[in-house]
């Protein structure tokens, strides 16, 4: 029986781990139908980071968001977040 240096064995198998992380998505939880991140609904510093990300990548040729029936999440006690 052929043995395999362990050294091969080893890059084979931090190759395969490194494509299968590069493979995954975001990780994010989206609201089901939307590109909205959850958080974004839940907490409003969130929904800030959200709103300022994406208003500085949009452009007038993007395709627009699926937002309806998404309620952001605010703050009656937070102070303002700059939009």
């Amino acid at each position: 029986m052929k043995r395999i240096p362990s050294t091969r064995l080893t890059l084979s198998a931090l190759a395969a781990a490194a494509l299968l992380a590069a493979c995954g998505g975001s990780g994010e939880a989206l609201v089901p139908g939307t590109s909205i991140p959850l958080a974004a609904t839940t907490d409003a510093a969130q929904a800030a980071k959200f709103v300022n990300e994406t208003t500085q990548k949009t452009s007038n040729t993007a395709e627009p968001l699926e937002v309806e029936g998404v309620k952001f999440a605010t703050s009656e006690t937070a102070e303002p977040e700059p939009i």
